[in-house]
């Protein structure tokens, strides 16, 4: 036995309201608004001026997020020599234009550069003493 399908069909209608409605309540909106800026005074109106002011906010959130990337940006630069250092030198570690005998030899220097190389990025990478973790929201210091 099949089930028939059934097409639901939602007829919305849109509201037609007369024109005179949205110009009544338009008006009615303007008018509210009208009084209350007109029954505010210059000093409430520069008290709420410097409420809503964020402008040193914004000034104190972005030199926390310089301060905070600045590490991590001298990290990637630092790595990013390293690398290149380590091209130029395997260049010449790699060129077997010599003789057989070179082989060892070659191993012996991609060994030793390995091990220095360990040691390097070891140290490199090793930011603990370059990042104050304590956490900052807009130049707020949050401590435990």
């Amino acid at each position: 036995m099949q089930k028939k399908k059934q097409n639901k069909k939602i007829n919305r209608k849109s509201k037609n309201y007369p024109i005179h409605y949205l110009a009544l309540t338009l008006g009615l909106v303007l008018l509210v608004e009208g009084m209350v800026f007109g029954s505010a005074s210059n000093s409430n109106l520069t008290e709420a001026t410097s409420i809503f002011d964020v402008s040193m906010a914004a000034k104190q959130t972005s030199s926390d997020v310089v301060s905070t990337l600045t590490p991590v940006i001298d990290l990637v630069d630092s790595i990013n020599l390293f690398y290149q250092l380590a091209t130029d030198e395997m260049m010449s570690l790699l060129d077997l234009s010599g003789s057989v005998r070179e082989i060892p030899n070659v191993y012996l220097g991609m060994s030793s550069f390995f091990d220095q190389a360990s040691v390097q990025m070891i140290a490199l990478l090793d930011a603990s003493s370059m990042v104050d973790w304590t956490p900052k929201i807009s130049g707020i210091s949050i401590e435990r």
